[in-house]
């Protein structure tokens, strides 16, 4: 058993930061960042899942000091226009499939199952006539946001300015020990450090990492180069817009300010040149190729991201790509697993193989959920057709596929452990790429569903708020 005294955080960015704010609040442990003298934060906007504002509160850090600081809108879903084909919307909400009350062990997707013929968005999932037909949002809602994460990495270093050492420096080299823990740190200002557990916040250059052991993702993702940048123009929907390109897609992250924006594809299929212009085209030339930043990674993540005295958070525990939120999810995921097994400021090997385990759930669940979205396809296009036949079929698919055609089973919607991804998510995604869907016999269902639909607040566009308003509220409301 070790005793935790003192915890070295080395990185200035995002998952540094939200690491540091996290266990500052939750643990009687010294906490040092150490970031070299000027950062590069990529700030071009990102979503979040909706554990964000629950995690800042445990941070000690409530909505109304950093609402307006990081640039924050609310987010209830992703609207994939002409995902699968051309002309054909998915839409991917917070709010998705629940239990009927009076109806044991039915589903409104069972429901719906009876009656194929109405439009799944309208009449199945939530929210899509309230905030994508109309724009408003429920007040009462649980959300996830769209922030500038370089205004999020500067807002709480400075709201932790009392709570940790900051020191700004560069690692020129460390110290192993005989069972190869990191000893001692080095810094290019002259000072040395220690540290009894050390958390490498570096991104892909792992500068920390002894004997990665990285998970081989080449059958199961395709992306691996964005060209982003910002738009300053006021374009705030409730929703991150993800639009489907014959070479890939495109972000549109709306914060209070600008939107952010990215294309997404393969480096193999597009050179980076076409990509910016086609997403300065794709904005009718209102951000120009020169604006842009380029974005590489190899999807992976490492297997052992706690190593020793090293636990790997962010980038350098690893990247799927940035489609359905789960970078921040994942950082945030990885601090609170942290802290549950130092619990007590102590920790052995058990609480290593252990957080490993758990880490190694999350990027599964979330590898499988974003290769399935390219997994089904009409369109024609090399990019899609490559994804289509490069990416292997999960069994974790393969099962919700099943549930889907069976009819003698409900269309589940539990909630599930180890993954942001619930029974709800996978159903809601595959209904909407065209997946079989055997009917449910279920006695009055149209009626029912019907009456689903008119009384569901999260459903009816007379419960809801102009979003634009309700930002502008909301903005007032922080000041």
């Amino acid at each position: 058993m070790k005793r935790l005294k003192d915890i070295v955080i080395v990185g200035g960015g995002t998952s540094a930061w939200l690491t540091a704010a996290y266990l500052s609040n939750n643990h009687d442990i010294r906490v040092t960042v150490i970031d070299k003298e000027i950062g590069n934060p990529i700030g071009v906007g990102e979503a979040t899942l909706l554990n964000f504002k629950d995690f800042l509160d445990k941070c000690n850090l409530p909505i109304e000091d950093w609402f307006n600081k990081i640039s924050a809108t609310s987010k209830v879903g992703i609207l994939f226009p002409d995902w699968v084909k051309k002309g054909h919307d998915i839409w991917h909400p917070f709010a998705m499939n629940y239990w009927i009350g009076g109806l044991s062990g039915v589903t409104k997707y069972d429901l719906w199952s009876s009656n194929q013929h109405l439009d799944f968005k309208k009449h199945g999932s939530l929210l899509y006539d309230l905030s994508v037909t109309h724009e408003k949002i429920n007040s009462n809602l649980k959300v996830g946001y769209h922030i500038d994460c370089g205004k999020l990495t500067t807002f709480i270093q400075s709201a932790l300015e009392r709570r940790v050492n900051f020191i700004q420096s560069e690692m020129t080299h460390f110290d192993r020990d005989g069972s190869g823990n990191i000893s001692l740190f080095h810094l290019k200002n002259g000072k040395s450090i220690t540290g009894d557990l050390f958390i490498d916040c570096t991104g892909f250059l792992q500068l920390l990492k002894n004997k990665p052991v990285r998970k081989n993702l080449d059958n199961r993702l395709i992306c691996d180069t964005a060209v982003a940048g910002r738009i300053n123009e006021e374009d705030i929907k409730p929703y991150v817009n993800c639009t489907a390109k014959p070479s890939g897609w495109i972000w549109h992250i709306p914060t209070q300010e600008r939107l952010g924006t990215g294309y997404v594809f393969n480096r193999s299929l597009m050179h980076e040149d076409v990509a910016k212009q086609e997403l300065s085209n794709h904005h009718n030339g209102k951000i120009k190729p020169e604006d842009m930043k380029v974005l590489n990674w190899k999807p992976y993540y490492n297997e052992n991201p706690w190593h020793e005295n090293v636990v790997s958070i962010g980038l350098s525990a690893g990247f799927i790509e940035p489609l359905e939120s789960t970078g921040l999810a994942l950082i945030i995921e990885g601090v609170r697993q942290l802290s549950s097994q130092i619990k007590d400021n102590t920790y052995n090997k058990k609480s290593a193989e252990l957080y490993n385990n758990i880490i190694s759930q999350y990027f599964e669940s979330s590898i499988d959920f974003v290769g399935s979205h390219y997994t089904i396809t009409e369109r024609d296009e090399p990019f899609w057709q490559e994804a289509k036949s490069h990416i292997k079929i999960s069994d974790r698919q393969n099962y919700y596929m099943d549930m889907l055609k069976n009819p003698n089973t409900s269309i589940s919607c539990h909630v599930n452990d180890w993954s942001f991804l619930t029974d709800g998510n996978w159903t809601t995604w595959l209904i909407q790429q065209g997946c079989e869907v055997a009917k449910r016999n279920i006695n009055g269902s149209l009626e029912r569903l019907d009456k689903e639909n008119h009384v569901n607040p999260l459903q009816n566009p007379l419960f809801g708020i102009n979003n634009k308003d309700y930002m502008k509220y909301l903005s007032k409301k922080y000041a």
